[in-house]
Order: C-alpha cells, then sequence, then structure tokens
C-alpha cells in the first residue's frame, strides 16, 4: 500500500483517529455528501433486538465522559422520548478490548457497538455480548457508497478506504499464512504489497505478532490435541499443580511471547511424560516447572525487504526459574548434546525461520523441542510401552 494522505495522518494515537474520521462521516451535516447513509449502513447491520431510536435527528459527540466511563464516538438522539441515552461506538484499533468496560456504558443507559479492526482483539465474552462491526465491513461499506470523484472529501474517503484495506491486508495475510492458504513466497508478495512506503510502530508490530498468537493458540486447540494444556490460568496451574493453558502478551518490555508453563512437569500429562527418571528425585528436593516459549517479531518492512522464506522471525525455547533444575540438566547426557542455552533462564532455544510459521509446520516444532525433555504418547505408542 502506498503511503497516502490517510496513513500520514493517522501516526500515533489511531483509535483516535479513526473515532474523529468516522464521526465526520456519521455526521450527516458534515460536507461529505452522504448526509446520514453511513449511519443508516451501519445500523443495518446491527442485531435486530438492539434499542436503537428512529435517528431522524441526532448529534455525534467524540471523547464523551458520563461519570468514570469515557466513549470514543456517541451517536445521541435529540428526541427526548429515546429508550436509551444514545449508541456508543467503542473504537477498538491496537488496544485489546474487555466486556467489564462496555457493561460499564451500558448501565449506564447506552446501548454499545464494538468497531474492531479484528474480532482477535476482544476476549470471547465482549464477542458474545456485544455486536461487532469489523473495520473491513466498514470498508466494503464506503466501497459500496457512490463517490463523486469531482469532490474532494470523497477523495478522502476514497484514501481512507485504501488505508483500511493495507492495514487489514497484513492481517489477512498472516491469517492465510498460519492456515497454509498463502505459501512463505506468496505471503511475502502480500507483505510487500501492504509494507509499501508505510511506517510501522513498534506496537503495530506487537498486535500483528499477538493476532498470530491468538490464532495459532486456536489451531492448537482444535487440531493439536497433545499440545493444547487447557484454559487453566498461572494461579489456578500454580494452585492445583497443572499445566497452565497457553497464554500470550503484547509484552511491552521485551519480544512479544506466548507460552504454557509446566507447574508438576513430573506428573505425566494426557500426553506426555519425562524421559528422564533422574529428575523425580530432584524435583523431591528442589521443585521446578518447565516453560515452552515461542518468541516472534512479524516486521513487514524486513520481511518485504529481505524477501526469503529462511528470514529468522522469531524463536522457541524452554526455560524455568530454577536454577538447580538448569544446572542439573546442563551437566547430564542426554541434555548437553541436545541443549543449546540462551541468557540464564532458558536452557534451549531454537530459531524460528519464516518459512516455518504456518501452524502446522509450528507444532511440530514444539512438538520436537518438548520431546528433547518428554516423551509423548505417540512415542510410548510406537515403541509398544
Amino acid at each position: 500500500m502506498q503511503e497516502n494522505i490517510i496513513s500520514v495522518f493517522a501516526r500515533g494515537n489511531q483509535e483516535m483517529f479513526h473515532s474523529a474520521f468516522l464521526a465526520w462521516l456519521l455526521r450527516s451535516t458534515a460536507p461529505h455528501g452522504f448526509g446520514d447513509g453511513f449511519l443508516r449502513a451501519l445500523l443495518s447491520h446491527l442485531p435486530n433486538d438492539l434499542l436503537i431510536p428512529p435517528f431522524d435527528r441526532y448529534i455525534v459527540k467524540t471523547e464523551v465522559c458520563d461519570g468514570p466511563c469515557r466513549f470514543d464516538i456517541l451517536v445521541q438522539p435529540t428526541e427526548t422520548s429515546s429508550p436509551i441515552k444514545g449508541l456508543v461506538f467503542e473504537s477498538k484499533v491496537k488496544s485489546f478490548g474487555h466486556h467489564l468496560q462496555l457493561d460499564g456504558y451500558k448501565s449506564r443507559g447506552y446501548e454499545v457497538v464494538v468497531l474492531a479492526l479484528l474480532p482477535e482483539t476482544l476476549d470471547a465474552e465482549t464477542r458474545a455480548r456485544y455486536p461487532v462491526i469489523e473495520y473491513r465491513m466498514i470498508c466494503d461499506i464506503l466501497r459500496r457508497m457512490a463517490l463523486a470523484q469531482s469532490d474532494h472529501y470523497q477523495f478522502m474517503v476514497t484514501q481512507y478506504a485504501d488505508f483500511l484495506d493495507g492495514t487489514v491486508g497484513i492481517f489477512d495475510a498472516i491469517r492465510a499464512l498460519g492456515n497454509g492458504k498463502l505459501d512463505p513466497l506468496a505471503f511475502i508478495d502480500r507483505v510487500k504489497c501492504a509494507a509499501e512506503e508505510t511506517e510501522f510502530s513498534d506496537n503495530d508490530i506487537r498486535t500483528f505478532v499477538y493476532f498470530y498468537y491468538h490464532a495459532f493458540s486456536n489451531y492448537l486447540s482444535q487440531q493439536e490435541a497433545d499440545l493444547w494444556f487447557g484454559d487453566l490460568s498461572y494461579k489456578e496451574a500454580k494452585e492445583q499443580e497443572k499445566t497452565m493453558g497457553w497464554n500470550y502478551e503484547k509484552n511491552m518490555q521485551g519480544p512479544p511471547f506466548m507460552e504454557t508453563i509446566f507447574f508438576n512437569p513430573i506428573t505425566p500429562s494426557e500426553h506426555w511424560k519425562p524421559a528422564d527418571e533422574s529428575l523425580k528425585a530432584l524435583y523431591g528436593s528442589n521443585p521446578f516447572q518447565v516453560v515452552p516459549r515461542i518468541e516472534l517479531w512479524l516486521d513487514p518492512v524486513r520481511i518485504a525487504r529481505e524477501q526469503h522464506p529462511s528470514l529468522e522471525v522469531g524463536r522457541i525455547m524452554l526455560g524455568s526459574w530454577s536454577k538447580e533444575f538448569r544446572d542439573h540438566i546442563r551437566s547430564r547426557d542426554p541434555y548437553v548434546s541436545r541443549l543449546r542455552p540462551i541468557g540464564s533462564r532458558h536452557f534451549h532455544r531454537e530459531m524460528i525461520p519464516l518459512r516455518d510459521l504456518s501452524f502446522s509446520s509450528l507444532a511440530g516444532r514444539l512438538r520436537a523441542m518438548l520431546s528433547l525433555m518428554f516423551e509423548s504418547d505417540t512415542a510410548r505408542m510406537q515403541s509398544g510401552t
């Protein structure tokens, strides 16, 4: 996507930019020429049971406060007989939404609609309880609306739709690569088009990675039973001494990561058990955990520049907080010859090239790494034990 006027304006706080631009499109008196057409198009995508008064007369505001609540966009009817105080559009572009925030809006007499760059940025409860309109749909609505090319305001609308296409395009490409619908070279071509003359912030790149982790986690839960360890939180897993579910974070202090924690690696799980009996004695005197971790960095500009499937875009690691455990395996065979330590916490690491970013390939890499310390049920069945 070549740089356009919208990509210049949108730098910085993108949620505030999108809110301001969409509020302008929603105002029937604005000089864009759509009247109330854009509002009516959005309303047509909302559930029938939503309390939507007839917006024959309304005002549109941004960054509106009502008590402790701050609304991104508020469409407020001027009729006093309205059954609701207004319709709130909550924009989620690079931040991640939680239903508790929206529950507060609802409790103050507003209906709430979420405008999401990606549904993956919302927790499951939000997606279940509130209507969501994706920015891809907003782009499609604008493409279908009549545009008078001689009107310079319509030029702004076209530029905005182009900007949304490019923004969503990278996420679409990441999803397709993971699902095996794009090979690495086709993925590089897609990213190259989206990244052309575009600047990406550190937070943009973290969001790309977070999105990948979310999609990969869903894949593991549905397709790779031996690599899906349930939904326990850190606290629950620690209290129950069970393996934690996969957790993923944008991690503003370092690379975004995705990890799970074997809080009691000596207790055999459904699919894995320790391959080394000596670890039981060590665990009896010095309890330890084993932490598989993925760290990726999906920089579109670098991918477009290098243009090679072997480009290293991350690493997978095994680690632990227990020094005694790390020292133990670093001094014993077969681990000494197998492990490639990095830093103080991680006793093994392997680099991830771009070509291994399909979900099935990365799952295979994870399985092979875990097999350095654990014996899988697949291996046990093959050996007849």
